[in-house]
């Protein structure tokens, strides 16, 4: 999802705070994250939601208070696993269905922007179903994908789908709703990878250390069993 900058321009020119946030999927989420986007660069997360888990979800109170301006950009990324089941997931409300949402609480309060919501376009589905109807039909929709047989390559093709489709930026209050449209989801320039640095040699010659390492390798697992 991409929020762009059209909608933050309603953002008061000192900027908004924001104090906490809350990452939302359902079974199959396992990680939310919101980039800040400024010039079209990364700048930081608003909130990586790294970990996530359907089970345990509360108000993440930010460490430190983080300010958004006008014109600042908000990349939101949701992914997935469904190795567990043998059926197509779909979006929807139930919990066996999926969402992508990231709420989050600031202050002061805007009273003319209550969501920004990115979704695919129906001209997207209609061509990637290769539909010639005029106008767009949920229920065919619905119909096509649950009939679909999956392969690897399919699964490498839906990745493009989503990569690439036209999508419909929807904000504003609730009383008041706009709509955009975008070609695309907007490119920008991403972190950079962090580099990973260890000094073994310090370590050996500090046993004490090493056998530290040593009685925490089965925490270590115990921790990594619980999110892979």
């Amino acid at each position: 999802a991409y929020c762009p900058t059209e909608v933050t321009q309603s953002f008061p020119q000192s900027g908004i705070t924001v104090l906490g946030a809350f990452p939302h999927t359902h079974l199959q989420g396992q990680s939310v994250w919101t980039k800040i986007i400024r010039n079209k660069k990364a700048v930081e997360y608003l909130f990586n939601a790294e970990a996530y888990d359907f089970n345990y979800q509360f108000q993440n109170i930010l460490s430190k208070p983080i300010k958004l301006y006008p014109g600042d950009e908000l990349s939101t990324r949701c992914v997935y696993r469904t190795t567990n089941k043998d059926t197509i997931t779909l979006g929807g409300e139930k919990t066996k269905d999926e969402m992508c949402m990231h709420v989050f609480m600031y202050y002061p309060r805007m009273s003319n922007l209550y969501i920004c919501s990115t979704i695919n376009s129906d001209e997207a589905w209609k061509n990637l179903m290769n539909s010639s109807e005029l106008s767009f039909n949920s229920g065919a929709l619905i119909k096509w994908l649950t009939e679909l047989e999956w392969t690897p390559d399919l699964v490498d093709q839906w990745q493009k789908f989503y990569n690439d489709a036209q999508r419909v930026v929807v904000s504003g209050s609730t009383s008041n709703i706009t709509a955009m449209g975008l070609t695309k989801l907007p490119e920008y320039e991403d972190f950079k990878p962090t580099e990973c640095k260890r000094n073994i040699s310090n370590m050996a010659t500090h046993p004490a250390s090493l056998s530290m390492l040593y009685e925490l390798i089965p925490f270590f697992v115990t921790i990594a069993s619980r999110y892979f």
